[in-house]
C-alpha cells in the first residue's frame, strides 16, 4: 500500500495528483489517500494510522507543501510531524519518496527530505514514472480489472499520426519483450509429453508475459486502439496456450477418462490438439503484433 501526501494547492493540482493515482492504480499499485476518507472519521487519525501501516509514501512537492511542512502547518504540517517521527524510530528512510510536480527541487523539497532522490513528474515524463514504478516494485498488486477508467469515447485516427517520443518508447519496449517470447515460442520442441523447452526459461516466459500485460496497461492512454486488440488478443491466445502447456499431463488423464463414457465420440480434440492450436494460434498472434509495432515505429 502506497499513501500520497500533498497540499490543496489548487483545484487543478488535486487534479493532477488525482491522475497520478489512476495510472499507480493501472499499474496494479494500491494507494490511499485522504479522498478515500469516510465521513466520520478524524483526519488526524486517519492520516496517522495510513503513515504507519503503508508500506511506502509518496510526498508531492510544490513550493506550497515545502512552506507547510517546513512550517507544521495545517495536514501537511502534522503530516510531517509522524513522517519524522517515524524516521526517527525505524531510520527506514527509502520508505518515503519525493516526486515533484511543481517549482524546482530547492523550491519544492522540504527541509526533512534535502538530499532525496526523487520522481520529476512536472511535464508527465514516462520514463521518471518508470522509476517510480520501480521504487514501488515491491507493492503488492491488484488485478487490472479490478480498475476501470472513465474515459470519454472519442474516435481519433492515431495510427495516422507519427507516433511522439512516449508512444514510441513504449512501443519499442513491448517489441523487445515480444521478440523475446516469440524466440523462445521459435525454439520449442512438439514431443509424445507435450512440449519441451530446451532453454528451460518457461518460468522466465510466464513472467515475461505477465510484466507485458501490466506494461500495456500502464501504457494503454497512449497505444493506439489497434496495437492494444492485438495485444489482447495475444494474451487470450497465450493464456490458453500456457494451460496446455503446464497442465498437459492433467488434460491428457482428462481425455482418457473421457474416451470411455458413453460420449466419447463428442470429445474429437484431445489435449494434444488442443496445445497445438494454442501454440499456433500464440505464436501467430506474436507475430502480427509484432509486424504492427513494426510498421508503426518505421
Amino acid at each position: 500500500m502506497v499513501f500520497i501526501s500533498y497540499s490543496w494547492d489548487s483545484d487543478e493540482h488535486i487534479e493532477k495528483v488525482a491522475q497520478l493515482i489512476k495510472l499507480l492504480k493501472k499499474s496494479g499499485i494500491k494507494v490511499s489517500w485522504d479522498q478515500d476518507l469516510k465521513l466520520g472519521r478524524r483526519i488526524p487519525s486517519f492520516m496517522e494510522e495510513e503513515l504507519q501501516k503503508c508500506d511506502q509514501v509518496l510526498f508531492i512537492c510544490t513550493p506550497n507543501y515545502k512552506l507547510k511542512a517546513d512550517g507544521r502547518d495545517g495536514g501537511v504540517g502534522y503530516e510531517t510531524n509522524v513522517i519524522t517521527g517515524e524516521l526517527y524510530r525505524s531510520h527506514n528512510d527509502t520508505k518515503f519518496i519525493p516526486v515533484l510536480f511543481d517549482g524546482n527541487w530547492d523550491a519544492s523539497m522540504p527541509v526533512w527530505a534535502n538530499g532525496k532522490l526523487g520522481a520529476d513528474l512536472r511535464n508527465g515524463s514516462m520514463q521518471e514514472y518508470e522509476k517510480l514504478l520501480d521504487a514501488l516494485c515491491g507493492q503488492e498488486v491488484e488485478p487490472c480489472c479490478e480498475y476501470q477508467e472513465e474515459t470519454e469515447d472519442v474516435e481519433t485516427d492515431q495510427a495516422s499520426e507519427p507516433p511522439g517520443a512516449e508512444e514510441r518508447r513504449a512501443l519499442e519496449r513491448i517489441y523487445s519483450e515480444l521478440l523475446d517470447i516469440k524466440t523462445w515460442l521459435v525454439q520449442l520442441k512438439r514431443t509424445g509429453n507435450g512440449m519441451e523447452d530446451p532453454s528451460g526459461s518457461e518460468d522466465e516466459m510466464w513472467k515475461k508475459v505477465k510484466a507485458l500485460e501490466r506494461l500495456k496497461d500502464t501504457y494503454d492512454f497512449i497505444l493506439n486502439r489497434a496495437i492494444l486488440g492485438k495485444l489482447d488478443e495475444f494474451f487470450r491466445w497465450w493464456k490458453n496456450f500456457q494451460y496446455f502447456y503446464t497442465h498437459f499431463d492433467e488434460e491428457i488423464t482428462k481425455d482418457a477418462a473421457k474416451k470411455k463414457g458413453p460420449l466419447s465420440c463428442l470429445f474429437s480434440v484431445d489435449a494434444n490438439g488442443k496445445l497445438k492450436n494454442s501454440y499456433n494460434f500464440a505464436k501467430r498472434e506474436c507475430n502480427e503484433i509484432l509486424a504492427t509495432i513494426a510498421q508503426r515505429i518505421g
